[in-house]
């Protein structure tokens, strides 16, 4: 992932004329032949400017998705014995990570952006190059190696679609059978609720489908309320072993007020926050040890910035003097005792049945199952659903037939069974809202409104 598109720029060598031989290029090269320094007056020479990245693994990354990789680039080995990162420049504390310095050419840098996953063709240059940008709270420099690629081609690359070109696509026919057994396998761990199941599901298969000036659609952030540790820690393991990326966070009054959730620079250097995530990356914040408390300054330009992230799928990063967005895409659930959370959410949900289950990750789901659940996740966060003119036509109509009956159903209300109609399509593996997709949204948002 691309933690930094501003690491430097350099003066190089583009190409080099040789006497009786013409010009030959020299961007790759690692020496040039009677060369060791660049002379702007050398009319034997002409220069070029290249641009360096700073590129992490991907914060996140599950255990499953990174060995699928490793095993794919089983050519290219780094030596991870030594530091071969800048902490600060990593979000996440305690992944294990790499960290290398992508050397970019011919304006290459423009078509990328900070959190854009990547995948990279190029030259690895085995000696590495010291960076003594790194200082200390102490005030001192430390000297930090840092691997180097100079990139031939570059694209960015879909986390889902990751998962997918290294496990396949699911089946259409197998799409039900799946989504049936996730249901049941959370239903599990949430005490048999499957309402919070069924509403889980569509939650971890949202993400952003537009944009409009004042709102995102797509997104589902959900608030599950009643979370006791086991549940915490079931659902944790089962979100690690069938999500490409995901991240656990404790809110609290200390986390808020001690840590950097949105990225922060002093116009020289960029310190990584926890929330500079790649795109399709499942977030779930843990508040079950959220108390009364008092946010300083800090916590309050994180409370802002989750506010931010949620809201608007928008990632601020702090500068001295001002403040700049890029567009993100989180799926983001919160976990909570018994009150509500402080972040802004779609709908909050109560676990009602107190029955628990002694069923286990490891001997419950086979890895088979494991597989299948990979790549329904993956295959159903793809899809991009849209309403017919048919079945629009009908939802207009069923709603105006209910204002009639007396049921006042608000412009909220009708926004959510949208949402919800949309989200079950994709859980279903369809590309359109089908009747009993809408119904099902109906059938659920009801079951919500019983709760309260």
């Amino acid at each position: 992932m691309i933690q930094d598109t501003n690491f430097g720029q350099e003066i190089c060598m583009g190409a080099y004329k040789i006497e009786g031989k013409g010009w030959m290029l020299s961007r790759y090269d690692l020496f040039t032949p009677g060369r060791t320094t660049l002379d702007p007056s050398d009319p034997t020479i002409l220069l070029d400017e290249r641009h360096c990245l700073y590129a992490t693994s991907i914060p996140g990354e599950s255990e499953w998705l990174h060995h699928d990789l490793a095993t794919t680039l089983n050519l290219l080995s780094l030596d991870t014995s030594s530091e071969t990162y800048i902490s600060e420049r990593f979000p996440l504390k305690n992944q294990k990570h790499l960290a290398v310095i992508l050397k970019v050419y011919a304006g290459m840098e423009t078509r990328f952006r900070v959190c854009d996953v990547v995948e990279v063709v190029g030259i690895f240059e085995k000696d590495t190059e010291t960076i003594q940008e790194y200082m200390t709270s102490d005030q001192n420099v430390v000297k930090i190696q840092l691997p180097i690629i100079h990139v031939i081609h570059m694209t960015t690359i879909n986390l889902s679609k990751l998962v997918t070109r290294n496990l396949g696509s699911i089946r259409d026919d197998n799409i039900l059978r799946i989504k049936t057994e996730i249901i049941d396998y959370l239903a599990n761990i949430f005490c048999n609720d499957t309402l919070v199941a069924e509403f889980i599901l569509l939650s971890l298969v949202s993400n952003v489908s537009s944009r409009l000036p004042t709102m995102v659609l797509g997104s589902f952030p959900i608030n599950i309320r009643n979370c006791s540790p086991s549940i915490l820690l079931r659902f944790r393991e089962f979100l690690s072993s069938v999500l490409p990326a995901f991240v656990y966070e404790k809110i609290d009054i200390p986390s808020l007020n001690n840590n950097k959730f949105y990225p922060l620079s002093d116009g020289e250097k960029l310190q990584a926050g926890i929330m500079q995530l790649a795109k399709g990356t499942t977030v779930c914040f843990d508040e079950t040890n959220m108390d009364e408390g008092t946010l300083n300054d800090t916590g309050v330009r994180n409370l802002r910035s989750l506010n931010q992230i949620i809201v608007s799928q928008v990632l601020p990063f702090h500068f001295s003097f001002s403040e700049f967005e890029i567009e993100t895409d989180l799926t983001i659930i919160i976990l909570s005792k018994s009150g509500k959370t402080l972040l802004p959410i779609d709908i909050s949900i109560p676990i009602k049945s107190q029955m628990t289950s002694d069923l286990k990750l490891s001997s419950y789901i086979t890895s088979d199952k494991l597989s299948d659940f990979r790549k329904y996740f993956a295959t159903t966060r793809q899809l991009s659903v849209t309403i017919s003119n048919e079945i629009s036509e009908k939802i207009q109509s069923d709603f105006v037939k209910q204002r009639q009956l007396g049921n006042k159903i608000s412009e909220k209300e009708f926004g959510l069974r949208i949402t919800l109609a949309k989200l079950f399509a994709k859980t279903c593996g369809s590309d359109t809202v089908l009747w009993g997709h809408w119904m099902n949204a109906v059938r659920l948002v009801s079951s919500l409104d019983a709760l309260k």
